[in-house]
């Protein structure tokens, strides 16, 4: 399958009353969801047009890309609502900054208080002795008129989102294929092992410790659920074995198989993992 000419795409939207369109289909299908289409005359008087041979002409240039008409009026497609999405949560147009603030815990590291901030589209949370402890992307939407905890919280679950699709090969960004798995690196004279998925369609690359892929296993989830907690739904930097302090142990080298345990209460739980990130073994001692 060909792919579509990506610029006659953009040069669609390159007009004010085409991004209009997009923006009323989609106020339209929030009030009403159930029926989220439009008759032209409607759409016509919800964008403002006078001229309704200009206004079709318009409505021409979104067709079948962006806007499709059915027997019931016009709605938006697949394509059109990723648009508009990417239109009214800010991601083409606006600009949003926040200073960094102070979260509510310190670094398990060296002990120093931990600080959020946004800026160029991503949220960063590093500690105030240099550690580095996320670096994400987020819409500028979920910046506005949210406290900065809020906004770490779910950008932190939007990224062990993403690290679960890559794990199945899959790409957050434009779900093409990715090419995913535990690469060995060198850092600060110590060898560290990485989760690493680059997509072969966009470039969309991602990174986190091994251990990470761990964070959404059932074996994982039911340990600290018999503790009363909920891995997920914690910061990954305060989880002690995902620190830089608490590697896997190398289990073999060929094939590559990683040891992780997790510390609970005095009770233990460890898992392997094999080069694609799978588990291929756990254990809990109690």
């Amino acid at each position: 399958m060909s792919d579509a000419d990506p610029a006659a795409a953009f040069d669609a939207l390159g007009d004010e009353t085409r991004v209009a369109v997009l923006r009323a289909l989609v106020e339209h299908r929030r009030a009403d969801p159930q029926e989220p289409h439009l008759s032209f005359s409607d759409l016509r008087k919800r964008v403002g047009a006078s001229d309704s041979g200009r206004f079709n002409y318009h409505l021409g240039k979104l067709r079948d890309r962006f806007v499709e008409k059915t027997d019931d009026g016009y709605e938006l497609t697949f394509a059109g609502e990723r648009m508009a999405t990417a239109v009214l949560s800010g991601t083409v147009a606006d600009t949003v900054s926040v200073d960094p603030q102070p979260l509510d815990h310190d670094c398990l590291l060296c002990g120093a208080p931990v600080e959020a901030s946004y800026r160029d589209g991503h949220v960063r949370v590093e500690c105030r002795g240099g550690h580095h402890l996320l670096s994400a992307p987020a819409a500028p939407m979920l910046v506005r008129d949210r406290d900065l905890e809020t906004v770490v919280s779910v950008t932190v679950q939007d990224a062990y989102d993403v690290i679960s699709l890559a794990k199945q090969g899959v790409c957050r960004s434009c779900y093409g294929e990715m090419d995913a798995g535990i690469e060995e690196a060198d850092v600060d004279d110590r060898t560290v092992f990485d989760f690493r998925a680059t997509c072969q369609r966009c470039g969309e690359h991602y990174s986190a410790p091994a251990s990470v892929t761990l964070l959404d296993h059932p074996a994982l989830v039911a340990f600290f659920w018999e503790h009363g907690r909920d891995p997920t739904s914690e910061y990954p930097w305060l989880h002690g074995f995902l620190s830089p302090e608490n590697p896997p142990t190398v289990r073999s080298e060929s094939p590559l198989r990683l040891q992780v345990t997790v510390e609970l209460d005095g009770d233990e739980f460890s898992a392997v993992i094999d080069e694609d990130a799978a588990v291929v073994e756990t254990d809990v001692s109690v």
